[in-house]
């Protein structure tokens, strides 16, 4: 059983079975984070409270946040061995470069990772350890709200996560339109409808992360 597993992954469709299924964990987390995130707008009581939820799970959470990284790794290591064996498919680049039948987003996914995979530890030592918060009040790991309203007050920290979940979108549109043709659903007639999921999904988790440095900037959300 085992020799049949790590056969198929060693196949190029295994590991894009491999980075689907953790795509998949990944995508679920990320809209789970911003859905959690958004109670911003419910006032400091509101998302201090779920914070301090969050850390009551305890060993649960950090169990959940175990299975994220993992899945992440997984997904990062998979996608390189996919993109190295594409590579050396076609070692010579072509002279006059044509994209048949792909998108800006398919162009962007191989680094568009590894800048996503830098913006999610300096998000790790901004808002969550608080490392390389900028210049003002303390940082109190107890106080999300105005944590995230102070940093977002530095237009350059805001414009990073702005810039950041572009990016996040644009990965997000290729990336769960390639995983629905990874489990099969490669079909004419589901062509559209997975094009249209692909694009909801980038859109609402894009636009849902966007809105919190976009409102601190324009003085909607302020300190308290």
């Amino acid at each position: 059983m085992t020799t049949a597993v790590l056969g198929f992954y060693r196949t190029v469709i295994g590991k894009k079975v491999v980075m689907a299924a953790t795509g998949a964990i990944v995508v679920g987390f990320v809209l789970a984070h911003m859905v959690g995130n958004l109670q911003i707008f419910l006032g400091p009581e509101k998302i201090n409270g779920y914070a301090q939820f969050l850390k009551s799970l305890g060993g649960g959470l950090w169990l959940f946040r175990g299975v994220i990284l993992i899945s992440a790794v997984w997904h990062i290591i998979a996608a390189t061995q996919v993109t190295l064996t594409s590579l050396a498919a076609r070692p010579k680049r072509y002279r006059v470069q044509r994209y048949v039948e792909t998108t800006y987003a398919a162009r962007t996914m191989r680094w568009g990772g590894p800048i996503l995979g830098l913006f999610v530890l300096y998000h790790l030592f901004h808002l969550t350890w608080g490392t390389v918060h900028p210049a003002g009040p303390a940082f109190d790991a107890t106080d999300v709200y105005n944590n995230v309203v102070t940093g977002f007050q530095v237009a350059w920290v805001a414009g990073v996560y702005i810039v950041a979940n572009l990016f996040l979108g644009l990965h997000l549109l290729h990336g769960v339109w390639s995983a629905f043709q990874t489990v099969g659903a490669n079909h004419p007639k589901w062509n559209q409808w997975r094009g249209g999921v692909a694009a909801i999904i980038a859109a609402v988790i894009t636009l849902g992360n966007i809105s919190i440095p976009t409102a601190v900037l324009i003085g909607y959300l302020q300190p308290c």
